[in-house]
């Protein structure tokens, strides 16, 4: 008996479903098992998806009243909703719509409550060159708003169980099958060691995984993914190996133990300010930390920059 009512999936609505990130959540959550409800401004949009388990319902999301009445009876709300394109003048879209959300959700007795947003929503002066100096200047407007979200939720929603999920830049790429990397009560990674972008499959996956986990709950997390290309040569050719972060006092923590020998090779990410992504810098000797850290672990070290792909010429020396 037991077993049967672990199996039993709860009833969740998602917002923003007719999105390319929210038509992953719709998908991936109905192969779940769960049964969802989407409440959508066009249901035309998901025409194409048959299943019993789907209902979609058309919904003013501005609209608390109107939204509460068709959440009544679920269990948690996920939420794609997303701002489409640039704007030259400034945007409340995400700040109003989680008012309308929160409010819906309260009279309707829910708690739990996962939304996306983005890496960057909020200025910070460690970001990379390119991010505070281009990338955040031409998204600020919707990075802004994101941010006051962000603000509304963690000063006046204590009493509900949401989780903020700040992605990198999204892709319609298929899913990178590998664990997604979290950095927890941040707005990215200050290592560096992810990708600038990640599949929108791996994003509603990640939501997904948690949405029964108390772990990341009242938090805002920043996720993303290493190069597909590192952990799928090392698993083709069936190479013990470790990812690690770029070396430096703040990281040696990560080391395995001293006298560890589990792994053939150790990926550490990132690598010198002035590389490229298409630049691999085999065993990094003239970095002290890498030198100390072969010596240290008796085991390569393979120094990547993001992006990397051309392991096998490093490798196969």
């Amino acid at each position: 008996m037991a077993a049967a009512t672990e199996d039993i999936k709860d009833n969740i609505v998602i917002l923003g479903a007719t999105g390319p990130s929210g038509l992953q959540l719709v998908q991936q959550a109905l192969a779940r098992g769960y049964q969802v409800t989407a409440l959508v401004r066009n249901p035309k949009k998901l025409e194409h998806i048959e299943s019993k388990n789907l209902q979609v319902v058309q919904c003013d999301i501005m609209n608390p009243t109107e939204l509460a009445k068709h959440m009544t009876g679920h269990t948690a709300v996920l939420s794609a909703l997303g701002y489409p394109g640039l704007s030259i003048w400034s945007i409340t879209f995400y700040e109003d719509s989680i008012r309308s959300i929160v409010s819906a959700m309260r009279n309707a007795n829910i708690k739990r409550f996962i939304g996306i947003t983005s890496m960057y929503s909020k200025y910070q002066s460690d970001y990379p060159f390119m991010v505070r100096y281009l990338i955040r200047p031409m998204l600020s407007r919707t990075l802004d708003s994101m941010f006051n979200m962000e603000q509304y939720l963690e000063k006046e929603c204590q009493d509900l169980e949401y989780t903020i999920v700040r992605p990198p830049g999204l892709t319609n790429n298929s899913i990178i099958e590998q664990d997604v990397k979290v950095c927890e009560n941040d707005y990215h990674f200050p290592d560096q060691s992810i990708l600038m972008s990640i599949p929108r499959a791996n994003v509603a996956r990640f939501m997904l995984d948690i949405l029964k986990d108390e772990k990341y709950i009242r938090q805002g997390v920043a996720i993303g993914v290493c190069s597909p290309y590192i952990t799928q040569f090392f698993s083709e050719h069936n190479i013990p190996f470790e990812i690690l972060p770029i070396f430096d006092s703040a990281y040696h923590s990560q080391l395995p133990d001293n006298n560890t020998n589990d792994y053939s090779v150790i990926v550490i990410l990132g690598g010198p300010q002035s590389a490229y992504e298409h630049d691999i810098y085999p065993y990094l000797k003239w970095e002290k930390s890498f030198l100390a850290a072969q010596l240290t672990l008796n085991t390569p070290i393979l120094g990547v920059c993001l992006g990397a792909h051309l392991l096998a010429d490093v490798i196969g020396g």
